[in-house]
C-alpha cells in the first residue's frame, strides 16, 4: 500500500505540479507542446538503448512535433519582446505559490 501511494504522489501530484509550474513560467500551448516531446524523446532512447530506429512516418512525426515546439518558442519568445520590451515577463519570473487556508 505505501508503494502504491508513493507510485501515485511521484507520478501524479509531481508531474501536475510541474506542469502547472511549466505553465507559469512559459504558457499553457508552450507547456503542453513540451510534453509532447516526450514522443521523440522516447523515440531517441529506443534508438539509443535497444537500437530500435522508428519508421519513416516515426521520424516524420518526430520532426514534426520538435519542429512545432521549436516554432512556438521563438513565437512565443518574439511576442514577449514586443509585449515587454525585455523577453522575459515579471509574472513568469515570480514563483509558484500555493495558498492553504487554515480550516
Amino acid at each position: 500500500l505505501a508503494v502504491l501511494l508513493a507510485k501515485g504522489v511521484a507520478d501524479n501530484a509531481v508531474a501536475d505540479f510541474l506542469w502547472a509550474k511549466a505553465v507559469v513560467l512559459t504558457s499553457p500551448t508552450v507547456a503542453t507542446l513540451g510534453m509532447s516531446l516526450t514522443i521523440p524523446l522516447a523515440m531517441a532512447s529506443d534508438w539509443g538503448l535497444h537500437g530500435l530506429w522508428p519508421g519513416p512516418g516515426g521520424l516524420m512525426a518526430a520532426v514534426a512535433i520538435v519542429a512545432g515546439f521549436v516554432a512556438i518558442n521563438l513565437s512565443t519568445a518574439k511576442d514577449a519582446d514586443a509585449t515587454t520590451g525585455a523577453g522575459t515577463d515579471a509574472a513568469a519570473q515570480a514563483p509558484l505559490t500555493i495558498a492553504v487556508e487554515p480550516e
